[in-house]
């Protein structure tokens, strides 16, 4: 490390050496034009990444392929072939997508679909069949890993923002693939709604103003006599989130989803009333709290999560807690914006009382003076 500076007007020069520090930053790293370099590097990361053995490592400890966990660099890397290969090869092995969160695999689309569209849509398909009574979240569920988004706290928004980043690009960037989701993925072989489709495609129908046909098509579904007990289920909490976002947004993929949760309780009941499964009633009773707690309706949330607590098994009484957790710390955080927004008011009310006290006071208007004065010192006291 070097310095240079002056002492008593000579100029003088310092050098220090710190042998512990070993330190590389790798991160484009040009190897001075050596192109065949470049290509031996890259050569040997694809052999040793789409090698047998390294996926079935990848499957066996659960771990994300890197091809798919640093998909943009990997689509930059490579060039179209290879990304198709590496596509195909994760279709041939589906348990390597078992790993993957919402989120993460809608950003592989959005990444692998600029070299193979329709491979990029089947992984999504592939993904989200795994992914059929894909849950949703409690308020405050999330708060572990994403405590500095904890201000958007309205029903699902998480999930809800990846659904319609997702139909963004598919209604609007690629909608020629609206309908090959619809025709090939929405519906499970057992004749249930596969939810991580129907939820974008929601969104997607909504982006090009014809949610009308998309609710037409759910309707018509559980108008089917022959969709009876736990097949409806999802067909109804489909068109539950159908309802609760005609009002929009339409335009901007990065606009907060403010959803009207509470709009499709009516077919989240119908649901209840259809499922047989202990485990369909419990993500049911979790959807019917989270949509009640998002509208300040706690203690009828609670009350819910209570009453499932009286037929639960032990391993269901564990999540019925931590939901009530959620709730609970929902409750207290709106609690606390409340109080902070009254504190709020309460100074900026003063401030621009003492900011015309200054203005009277500037004027030398006396009896502007006293009549701010008197009402500064009553909001201070209150």
């Amino acid at each position: 490390m070097l310095h240079d500076g002056t002492a008593e007007g000579e100029a003088v020069s310092y050098s220090q050496t710190v042998p512990n520090i070993d330190y590389g930053w790798t991160d484009k790293v040009s190897f001075y034009g050596d192109l065949t370099y470049q290509q031996q590097i890259a050569d040997e990361l694809w052999n040793r990444a789409m090698d047998p053995t390294f996926i079935s490592n990848c499957i066996q400890n659960g771990e994300r392929h890197p091809f798919l966990k640093h998909c943009e660099d990997t689509v930059e890397g490579f060039s179209t072939p290879k990304c198709t290969t590496i596509l195909t090869t994760m279709l041939s092995q589906p348990d390597l997508l078992g790993p993957f969160q919402l989120k993460e695999i809608v950003d592989v689309y959005r990444s692998y679909r600029l070299k193979d569209l329709d491979k990029a849509l089947d992984l999504f398909g592939t993904w989200a069949h795994q992914n059929k009574n894909h849950p949703c979240r409690m308020p405050y569920e999330y708060l572990d890993r994403m405590g500095h988004f904890k201000e958007f706290h309205g029903f699902d928004f998480f999930n809800q923002r990846s659904y319609r980043f997702l139909a963004i690009c598919i209604g609007k960037q690629s909608p020629t693939q609206l309908d090959l989701l619809r025709d090939e993925y929405l519906e499970t072989a057992a004749g249930e709604c596969c939810l991580p489709v129907a939820y974008t495609l929601g969104y997607a129908y909504l982006g090009q103003e014809r949610l009308d046909e998309w609710v037409a098509l759910l309707t018509d579904k559980l108008n089917d006599q022959n969709l009876q007990g736990e097949q409806r289920v999802n067909w109804l909490l489909a068109r539950a989130q159908a309802h609760e976002i005609r009002l929009g947004p339409v335009g901007d993929p990065y606009a907060i989803v403010n959803l009207r949760p509470m709009d499709g309780l009516t077919y989240i009941e119908e649901a209840i009333l259809s499922a047989e499964l202990p485990e369909t009633k419990m993500r049911l009773t979790k959807e019917r709290a989270a949509r009640l707690s998002s509208a300040n309706e706690m203690d009828a949330a609670r009350l819910v999560l209570q009453e499932a607590a009286a037929s639960a098994s032990p391993e269901d009484q564990l999540r019925l807690t931590e939901w009530t957790d959620c709730v609970n710390r929902f409750e207290a955080a709106r609690l606390e914006q409340v109080a902070n927004q009254d504190e709020e008011a309460k100074q900026n009310h003063l401030d621009r009382l003492r900011s015309r006290l200054e203005q009277a006071t500037t004027r030398g208007d006396t009896k502007a003076i006293e009549r701010y004065t008197r009402m500064i010192e009553a909001a201070e006291n209150q």
